[in-house]
């Protein structure tokens, strides 16, 4: 809805008007995105799913635009810290960074082989193929 909040408790909602930017238009002109797509953010700052998530290329845009650190933008909109366990629970790995994925709105899992240290990255859907060994 033009004109009205979509979400004034959301962490996103705050920290923006907080930086500065009135509305979510002139934020959303700075990144180059439609403003639905910044109400979206806010009212996804509530919701669990990827959709409602900004893709990493654009979060070290949000971050210093919002003058926040990265590392806490990713925690605030994509609920997870970088360095935590793999939530499989079985692989070892540790979420990082999807610096090679630019549309990723998850973290990464990186996992190092248990027999030559080898680290491999996937994707958070694909935590069922985590491997512990190297496949050679």
């Amino acid at each position: 809805m033009p004109g009205k909040v979509q979400n004034p408790n959301s962490w996103f909602y705050q920290t923006r008007v907080n930086a500065g930017f009135r509305n979510a238009a002139s934020l959303a002109q700075l990144l180059g995105v439609p403003k639905g797509t910044v109400y979206q953010w806010e009212r996804g700052s509530a919701d669990p799913r990827p959709c409602y998530r900004p893709a990493w290329r654009l979060m070290p845009q949000i971050a210093e635009a919002l003058a926040v650190p990265l590392h806490e933008l990713v925690e605030a909109l994509w609920r997870e810290k970088a360095g935590d366990p793999c939530p499989c629970g079985v692989c070892g790995g540790t979420k990082i960074y999807p610096e090679t994925r630019p549309e990723a709105r998850t973290l990464a899992i990186e996992v190092p082989c248990q027999k030559c240290g080898v680290k491999r990255i996937h994707k958070r859907w694909k935590t069922g193929r985590h491997r512990k060994l190297c496949p050679t």
